[in-house]
């Protein structure tokens, strides 16, 4: 058996974990003279490294996140200076429209205020309500505003609908619509219009 493989046989046997501590410190110590750094301190400086490239894989996913945010803020504030230049030239489009409107107001004749004694001869000229002891002033069809919607609603007594239809008190008759918004009596159980009998039914 050669040498080498005798002693590498020893080394493996109980010697060799007794004189494994020893040769170790040995060979730490050589090449600590070396200039050489030990198998710990290799392996320190190897955690160090794989730390240190988990640190900057962090700090560039953190970047790459900030940049896609920075682009999202960027096209967000493009986005929002063009809806505020939108809203700036409707801003001017209305200042303008206003603009006009004022000097259209301006330029308008001011009305001439209707002195009461001429408000009351205007009244005068147009008319008074058909409804006895109504006295308003005529709206349409003979009727003061008041007693004209009752009228288009088939509701003023005595005088007859726009289809027709007449309510006396508490009869009720179709005539004829020619005689829409007439007065008309009940005379011992006949209709009367304008002093002359009409058919109703």
């Amino acid at each position: 058996m050669a040498l080498s493989d005798l002693f590498s046989s020893r080394l493996a046997g109980p010697a060799g974990r007794v004189l494994d501590a020893p040769i170790r410190a040995l060979v730490h110590e050589i090449l600590r003279e070396q200039g050489y750094a030990s198998p710990t301190e290799v392996q320190a400086l190897r955690d160090d490294a794989r730390d240190l490239s988990g640190r900057v894989s962090r700090a560039e996913s953190k970047l790459a996140d900030l940049s896609r945010s920075q682009d999202a803020t960027v096209a967000e504030l493009k986005d929002a200076r063009e809806a505020l230049r939108a809203s700036q030239g409707a801003l001017s489009a209305a200042q303008a429209e206003l603009a006009e409107a004022r000097a259209a107001l301006v330029a308008a004749p001011t009305p001439v205020a209707v002195s009461p004694v001429v408000a009351q001869l205007q009244a005068d000229a147009k008319g008074a309500c058909s409804v006895p002891d109504c006295g308003g002033t005529l709206r349409s069809k003979g009727f003061c505003s008041a007693h004209y919607q009752q009228w288009r609603r088939g509701t003023l007594d005595g005088f007859v609908g726009l289809d027709g239809h007449l309510t006396i008190g508490k009869h009720t008759f179709r005539v004829s619509d020619d005689y829409a918004g007439k007065a008309a009596v009940l005379d011992g159980g006949a209709v009367k219009i304008g002093g002359k009998t009409v058919t109703a039914k």
